[in-house]
């Protein structure tokens, strides 16, 4: 991952993440539409605290700017009475231990 982009009801963020820096941030609402609006989101996930846990999920993909397709796809969970146990629910095709 190169850099990050948080569009988010009136403020933009674009973060550059091979240095560490803060490139830029509006809190202009049209502005964010339109940049949100040029650029694929890719996978945009999240995380739901459980009663026994944290469940991670996907919530859409968005390959093509404006095309989100809306599926949640559970990713892993962490459990409170066992720190050390991850549980990981995707099955990455291009590695073999998973």
């Amino acid at each position: 991952m190169l850099n990050v982009s948080t569009y988010g009801g009136t403020s933009v963020h674009h973060f550059n993440l091979t240095c560490n820096t803060l490139e830029y941030s509006s809190l202009n609402s049209k502005f964010t539409v339109q940049l949100d609006q040029r650029e694929q989101d890719g996978e945009t996930g999240t995380f739901e605290i459980t009663a026994d846990g944290l469940l991670f999920y996907n919530v859409y993909t968005e390959m093509k700017a404006g095309k989100k397709i809306e599926k949640r796809v559970p990713l892993g969970k962490l459990y409170r009475d066992d720190p050390f146990q991850v549980d990981d629910f995707y099955d990455d095709p291009k590695l073999a231990s998973t």
